[in-house]
């Protein structure tokens, strides 16, 4: 993601620097895309990280005095708040949506985007499951980035998903 933000493909030349480099290179390449527009990083799984260790090693982030228009999220799970406290960060709890709600959120999100779901689209957000069985769409954070990648599909992109379906259909049979 360094690169993306620093417009670059060569990630060779980022790998090669030191983590003190490598810190403030991405710090300096925040303030200039800032400049011109918001950012938003995500931090999933915070409470995930295998030692505290890992954690420290993420203080520079928010210690560091980030551009105004750069806005860092970072997600736990319920009951593991406390990681956030020593951060002197606001915590905020994302209920899990109902069917119905990912339903209202897609469409408006859709809408936002001026694009349009199906009612069979709907269905599928609203039903899908992982490999646990639970409904993946029901956090709010993963149904808004699902929704952004499915809006920026367009009809040549889901005729290509479809005979690809169709493919996998025939070599089944």
């Amino acid at each position: 993601y360094c690169c993306h933000i620093l417009h670059t493909t060569d990630d060779s030349a980022l790998l090669q620097l030191d983590y003190p480099s490598l810190k403030q290179h991405l710090l300096s390449a925040l303030t200039a895309v800032a400049e011109r527009k918001k950012i938003v990083i995500l931090v999933d799984a915070l409470d995930q990280f295998s030692n505290s260790q890992e954690l420290r090693q993420l203080d520079w982030l928010h210690d560091q005095l980030i551009p105004s228009r750069v806005k860092i999220i970072y997600s736990c799970l319920p009951g593991r708040e406390d990681i956030f406290r020593k951060r002197n960060t606001e915590v905020f709890r994302l209920d899990i949506l109902t069917q119905e709600a990912v339903k209202q959120a897609a469409v408006g999100i859709a809408s936002s985007m001026h694009k349009e779901l199906t009612d069979d689209a709907l269905s599928l957000l609203a039903n899908k499951k992982d490999s646990l069985g639970n409904h993946v769409c029901c956090l709010p954070i993963y149904l808004v980035s699902l929704m952004e990648l499915l809006c920026s599909f367009d009809s040549d992109d889901f005729a290509q998903i479809a005979a690809a379906q169709e493919r996998c259909r025939i070599t089944a049979a």
